[in-house]
């Protein structure tokens, strides 16, 4: 193996002072960058996704960002690391970093910027932003109309739109670097259209519509429209399922 490839802490240090422009370590054992982009190179074709299931320093990240740049190639990776806490006295704390998740992420960003790449998205694991059924022992009617009282609105009341869009696209199977835009629509609803290879949804998560409003999108029997089920009465429903492929959140 080249010299230049194997492990050297000091040359790996380095790199991440100088990436992060600070002068002491933020992380205790990084990998060397140069010997995981050698054998990213090795190992994948250039279009290829490459997943660290464990990303600690995110060295995987920065070693594809700078092959990228190096090879003139499209590699995407994906990174996992849970929200391990830092230290108080470890000079990443100091920094503003509470987790070796952020550390990550952060320097995924600045590898990135650095290599003039495509950009970074972020997700964080959580509660889903739909109302899941819970399980009722009660035999009292009051108890189970309740319960169905609160299912009205299938959203959870902190629900957030960006974070209801993806969820409904990952139940979708669409991929994480699909793109969302909102759409230049001129009517009092807001749409969006989520695209991902050869396939696209809009979505529309306001408290009401009407056919007019929606008019605009000019469906098929081919476009998959997605909205809440409160924003529908029975005649829009009717006609928007002949219309497309409709859905309700």
């Amino acid at each position: 193996m080249d010299e230049g490839l194997c492990d050297h802490p000091g040359r790996n240090t380095y790199d991440v002072k100088r990436l992060f422009d600070v002068k002491e370590n933020l992380f205790d054992n990084p990998k060397p960058v140069d010997l995981l982009a050698s054998l990213t190179s090795f190992a994948t074709d250039d279009d290829d996704l490459v997943l660290d299931l464990f990303a600690g320093s995110g060295t995987l990240a920065e070693a594809v960002a700078g092959l990228n740049a190096k090879e003139g190639t499209d590699r995407k990776s994906i990174s996992i690391q849970m929200a391990e806490q830092i230290e108080e006295k470890h000079f990443a704390y100091k920094k503003g970093f509470r987790s070796i998740a952020e550390l990550s992420r952060k320097r995924a960003a600045l590898a990135i910027e650095a290599s003039n790449g495509s950009g970074l998205r972020a997700f964080t694991l959580a509660s889903g932003n739909m109302k899941r059924w819970a399980g009722i022992e009660a035999k009292d009617p009051d108890t189970y109309a309740a319960q169905l009282e609160a299912f009205t609105d299938s959203l959870a009341p902190d629900w957030q739109p960006q974070a209801v869009i993806w969820e409904v696209a990952l139940r979708e199977g669409y991929s994480l670097t699909a793109k969302v835009e909102e759409l230049d629509i001129d009517t009092s609803p807001t749409f969006w259209r989520v695209s991902d290879e050869d396939r696209s949804f809009t979505i529309c998560l306001d408290e009401a519509l009407t056919l007019d409003a929606v008019a605009p999108l000019g469906l098929t029997k081919d476009d998959m429209f997605v909205c809440r089920d409160t924003a529908l009465d029975d005649t829009l429903a009717a006609n928007l399922a002949l219309q497309c492929r409709l859905k309700v959140v």
